[in-house]
């Protein structure tokens, strides 16, 4: 008999083997050296990425658990996803299988992220995606430009204005807003449209009297001259 004196081996804790078997029931995506880094993040051990194979290949899958608020990020609970997201990136979690395991896209995540650094807790609130302030174009000393300018070219357009303003921030239908409100404050701009009063409506001169009664215009040139000029045939 041969005798063979074994190598000194760490003993795992118990917790990390019920850890990895946890992990096993909850997502079988991850990798052995990401669990390693799990655990190491989690429990402070410093375990062999081949370990953790052997120990995954053993461990029995338990009841599959489910992080509070897995999928639910059409519910109200977004906010508690965010949180979840956040807590398995400190964990260990790559960011890769964080947006498998919730089901959102990675860009996603990094924003997740992102906003938590940034503004803690806070940014992690659901935000409006309005612009906060719309930026304005439309000052006194731009009005007072595209005014001059009107009064100088009477008969010129938006166009043409936009063309002698010469400025590349304002756009040809920004100058076009301004002339017609250059109007509306101020009655010295000539060529300027009024309206009308509206006249009555003049009775019609082939107004049906009678029952399928119409009438109709028709013109058309004669194909013939008399005395060199072509004459036009009207029918009412």
């Amino acid at each position: 008999m041969e005798v063979v004196h074994a190598g000194r081996r760490r003993r795992v804790p118990e917790a990390v083997v019920v850890e990895i078997a946890r992990l096993k029931g909850l997502y079988r995506g991850l990798g052995y050296r990401e669990l390693a880094r799990i655990l190491f993040s989690t429990w402070g051990e410093r375990i062999d990425h081949k370990t953790v194979k052997t120990l995954w290949q053993q461990s029995v899958v338990p009841t599959p658990t489910q992080l509070p608020l897995l999928d639910s990020l059409s519910r109200p609970e977004r906010y508690q996803v965010r949180v979840q997201a956040i807590k398995l990136y400190t964990q260990g979690w790559s960011k890769v299988r964080i947006s498998r395991f919730l089901h959102v896209s990675r860009p996603t995540v990094d924003t997740w992220i992102r906003r938590f650094e940034t503004e803690h807790l806070a940014g992690l609130e659901d935000k409006s995606c309005a612009p906060k302030a719309t930026p304005r174009k439309v000052w006194l000393p731009l009005m007072s430009d595209i005014y001059h300018l009107q009064t100088r070219h009477l008969d010129a357009g938006r166009f043409r204005i936009w063309s002698l303003l010469a400025r590349g921030d304002i756009s040809e239908r920004t100058v076009g807003r301004v002339m017609a409100l250059n109007r509306l404050v101020s009655d010295a701009i000539p060529h300027v449209s009024k309206a009308a009063p509206k006249k009555d409506s003049a009775p019609h001169p082939y107004k049906a009297t009678a029952p399928h009664e119409y009438w109709f215009i028709d013109g058309r040139k004669m194909d013939f001259a008399i005395e060199g000029v072509k004459w036009w045939s009207i029918i009412i």
